[in-house]
């Protein structure tokens, strides 16, 4: 079962699991989709998340080519954090 927005038109990525002792929420589908549209499906986790010490510059790296798809990508994870604060 997944959970819908009001107007039942688009998903909100919590997808329901009812057992008899209760219900679990997860957003296991939703994660993944937004790894594979970020490139980093096969990405693993680690404990920290940037290396410390590291000073960064705007001049460092190359442009974004499509920076619709960064802003997505980061409002989708704002999204998974604030509707699910344990991920």
């Amino acid at each position: 079962m997944h959970l819908f927005t009001n107007n039942n038109t688009r998903k909100i990525g919590i997808e329901i699991k009812r057992y008899s002792q209760g219900m679990v929420l997860n957003q296991k589908k939703y994660i993944l989709e937004l790894l594979l549209r970020a490139g980093m499906k096969g990405a693993k986790g680690i404990s920290i998340p940037m290396i410390t010490g590291n000073h960064l510059s705007k001049h460092d790296g190359q442009p974004l080519q499509d920076a619709h798809l960064y802003r997505s990508i980061i409002g989708g994870l704002q999204y998974a954090t604030v509707s699910r604060p344990d991920i």
